[in-house]
């Protein structure tokens, strides 16, 4: 049995989708201009915070970021834009060519533009694709070790965060195959889990514990082929 804590079970949105959606707006507001001010410094902002989750660092963020707002730019344009310094513009138009993110023209002055909205999204979800792919063959390794070296036992661990959260009971819930006891606190089922919860009724005895009544008829009726109740537990 595992409980859900109070915290809900929302999804989190990809962050690459976020950050495409972010970006477009950056450049649809910039008008294709050729030089001057941040179109929308929010958007600009949350670009740029999205990059960096995604592995760039300060720098190069705001480089592309001055980038897809222009259609092209020198060293020192993008500088007088980001406010990065112009000497640091240089490393990271270098390291954003390597990664397909920017173009150069190897005039003198250098020219520098943005690849494509759509493509650096392509390009940013397949790198982080391939790594999170990695570290999956790399986790599941260790894991085999460590449970060969492991004797079985009953023991509660506690999980925190939302998407976490959820991440945990929609995995637990999909590899059911007898019967699935949850217990919910004051947050709602909604979303994937739900969803998971009906597929599942169909193979699995469902037991789910709730805190009050209302809860117990509104879930009994969201997935009828359970069984729920009203629990102690909160």
């Amino acid at each position: 049995m595992f409980s859900l804590s109070d915290a809900g079970v929302l999804e989190a949105p990809e962050v690459c989708e976020s950050f495409y959606d972010t970006l477009t707006n950056v450049y649809n507001r910039s008008g294709n201009r050729r030089l001057g001010p941040m179109p929308d410094t929010t958007n600009q902002t949350r670009a740029e915070d999205l990059l960096q989750e995604l592995g760039l660092n300060e720098y190069e963020a705001e480089c592309f970021v001055a980038l897809t707002a222009i259609p092209k730019a020198t060293a020192r344009e993008i500088s007088d834009l980001s406010d990065v310094p112009c000497t640091r513009v240089y490393d990271a138009t270098r390291v954003l060519e390597s990664q397909g993110l920017v173009e150069v023209q190897h005039s003198t002055p250098q020219q520098f533009r943005a690849v494509p909205t759509k493509e650096a999204i392509e390009t940013l979800d397949n790198t982080h694709t391939s790594r999170v792919n990695e570290l999956q063959e790399q986790l599941d390794a260790l894991r085999e070790t460590a449970d060969d070296r492991t004797d079985t036992v009953h023991e509660v661990w506690a999980l925190s965060g939302q998407q976490a959260i959820t991440s945990r009971t929609r995995n637990l819930i999909q590899e059911a195959t007898d019967e699935v006891g949850l217990v919910v606190g004051q947050g709602k089922v909604t979303g994937g889990i739900l969803s998971d919860l009906r597929d599942a009724s169909s193979e699995c005895r469902l037991l789910i514990g709730v805190p009050t009544q209302d809860r117990e008829t509104t879930l009994q009726r969201q997935v009828p082929d359970a069984n729920v109740s009203v629990s102690e537990y909160d």
